[in-house]
């Protein structure tokens, strides 16, 4: 491939995208959350922070127009459901969301884990799933 044709090809980009508005008050929000440097724009650091600060290890990734959190509960083999925030949804959805999935984790943990006077767990006895 000559420079020509990198020069001609529609999908390689010569400049970073300049990033919207909300992708920045995003991450002013998520830097005060977890007590970074305000011009902090590391993933991973903000991916770090929701695992350990939540009791559920919940994950968040990023996307190119927002992102998706998410647990898994140890000792059922299930998960939250997935929560999509767009850039402009964080700041005033991301901790709500954050507990909507602390709360989902809770009661799947119970019906995987916590033992009835039988001696068998709801999961054990195929007992519907909690309502989420």
């Amino acid at each position: 491939m000559s420079m020509h044709d990198d020069y001609l090809d529609p999908d390689l980009h010569l400049w970073p995208a300049e990033e919207p508005e909300e992708y920045d008050d995003a991450w002013v929000y998520l830097n005060n959350l977890y007590g970074l440097p305000k011009d902090n724009r590391e993933n991973a650091k903000i991916k770090r922070g929701v695992y350990k600060y939540t009791d559920c290890g919940a994950w968040v990734e990023f996307k190119e127009d927002g992102i998706e959190l998410g647990s898994i509960v140890e000792g059922s083999d299930h998960g939250a459901e997935t929560i999509e925030l767009t850039w402009e949804e964080v700041p005033e959805k991301f901790a709500p969301s954050l507990q909507t999935i602390e709360d989902q984790c809770d009661l799947i943990w119970k019906w995987a884990n916590v033992v009835r006077k039988d001696g068998k767990t709801d999961m054990e006895l195929g007992l519907d799933w909690p309502l989420l």
